[in-house]
């Protein structure tokens, strides 16, 4: 008999439960049954024919998968190059035509704040709604809305509150593209290789912020702000095309519930399994006091090794390639079993490496390079297994909501770490503040290695 760890059955997988004799014939696989009750059934319209008559082991990927995580990837490739690249257009037309740095805390903010607060709002969209169709209209949306300010932009001059409200609208279209996509990856692909697939999101992040501010700007010098938003306009058609021919699992249809009711079911999955509650809470600290580190830099850069703008954009250099490093190695490693303990020892090092900045003398810029590339190649390595412990344990048809609720902690705890940031860095001096948020973010890796609670969700979802 399969004993359920993760979490309770829903009453749709009690009725559905085989009874006396018949439960042995359903958890053997070889015997042509499921043993994974955590894995809704797909729509019917939604499967493959080939798929509807598989007789593979429960928990197996579905026909095809490699070919449709390619050709998604492929086009979010595109996509997120295009994005980098328009982004920092905007933010460098923005700065040319008004010189404000008040415009651009604002731009941040406008790019920023509709993510955090509207990803609740997207992952309940995407466990309410087929997610394919959802991604395919967050990425319309921003390409239409590129074209139409490139429009703008060609012949007229496009008034700075137009730039805000583009750059607000993509971040809301994230908030609706974000959740849909992660929710939807483990209906695809086998739970062994969700880390390997997360590892590869980060990893086109790192290229495209290596790639897209020299590709943004060069395009901006030679087509000019409008040519480099049509082209963002292209990257977008290029995801909607390739996600329109990738075959995306739909679950099956449930009864209609009113919004607040599925809101409030999410809610609940925290409460009913502690384990993710303990898992958001490490998050956000390490999110407050960690990640806010990395604006310091120039000022590190300026102040404590007297360096100038050439030393500042070599740690740049070397914090993005420490993103891809630590990224591509989780592609290329796949993660192993125990994604949490790879996340743990993550934020130890990230930690650890924050702390010894604080230690550094006027003398050892080279140092504090190395220990900027090792901090990135953490963070590289921090995201993706925590998506993957977090999809290993959601049930599907929750994953949107819960992914809706992760990426709002995170969205809006790191600007909230930068006000705490800065004001600690001001008090205390910078080298001091380093010391400090390191020791600390050192004892919150601690604190979740000696949690029951966190290690439990390396545990599987079902033992025997």
């Amino acid at each position: 008999m399969t004993r359920e760890m993760a979490r309770p059955k829903t009453e749709a997988e009690r009725r559905a439960a085989p009874q006396g004799d018949n439960a042995r014939t359903a958890a053997d696989p070889r015997a042509g049954g499921s043993a994974d009750p955590a894995r809704p059934e797909l729509a019917p319209d939604a499967r493959a024919p080939e798929a509807a008559q598989s007789t593979e082991s429960p928990g197996s990927p579905q026909p095809g998968w490699r070919r449709a995580i390619t050709v998604i990837w492929s086009g979010q490739a595109v996509s997120i190059l295009t994005t980098y690249s328009a982004s920092f257009a905007a933010m460098w037309h923005i700065t040319a035509t008004t010189g404000s740095a008040l415009y651009l805390a604002v731009a941040g903010i406008a790019a920023l704040a509709p993510t955090g607060i509207l990803s609740p709002i997207g992952g309940l969209a995407a466990d309410r709604f087929d997610r394919k169709r959802l991604m395919i209209a967050a990425d319309s949306t921003v390409g239409v809305l590129s074209l139409a300010i490139a429009a703008i932009v060609f012949y007229f001059e496009a008034p700075i509150g137009v730039l805000l409200a583009f750059l607000a609208v993509r971040g809301a279209a994230q908030a609706f593209h974000s959740p849909a996509l992660t929710a939807a990856l483990p209906t695809m692909a086998p739970e062994s290789q969700l880390v390997r697939i997360n590892s590869l999101s980060q990893t086109l992040i790192a290229l495209a912020g290596i790639v897209g501010p020299v590709l943004g700007i060069f395009l901006y010098q030679a087509l000019g702000f409008a040519g480099v938003l049509a082209l963002d306009g292209a990257g977008a058609a290029v995801a909607c095309l390739t996600m329109a021919r990738a075959k995306v699992p739909r679950l099956s249809q449930r009864p209609k519930t009113k919004p607040l009711a599925d809101f409030a079911e999410g809610l609940a999955a925290f409460a009913a399994d502690r384990s993710l509650g303990a898992l958001i809470l490490f998050c956000a600290a390490v999110m407050l006091i960690a990640m806010p580190a990395g604006s310091l830099f120039p000022l590190m850069v300026y102040q404590v090794f007297e360096g100038g703008g050439y030393h500042a954009s070599l740690v740049e250099v070397v914090w993005s390639v420490g993103l891809l490093v630590g990224s591509a190695a989780l592609v290329v490693w796949g993660g192993g079993r125990r994604p949490m303990r790879i996340a743990l020892a993550a934020t130890l090092a990230l930690g650890a490496g924050q702390a010894a900045c604080g230690l550094l003398k006027p003398g050892q810029f080279a140092v504090f390079a190395v220990l900027a590339g090792i901090m990135a190649t953490a963070i590289g390595m921090f995201t993706a297994p925590l998506l993957a412990a977090t999809q290993k344990r959601v049930p599907p048809e929750l994953l949107g909501r819960v992914t809706g609720l992760f990426q709002t902690v995170i969205t809006l705890a790191a600007p909230v770490g930068l006000v705490f940031t800065g004001f600690g860095a001001q008090r205390l001096g910078l080298t001091t503040w380093f010391a400090v948020s390191g020791t600390a973010v050192v004892g919150v890796a601690i604190l979740g290695l000696m949690s029951r609670r966190l290690r439990d969700l390396d545990a599987p979802a079902a033992v025997t």
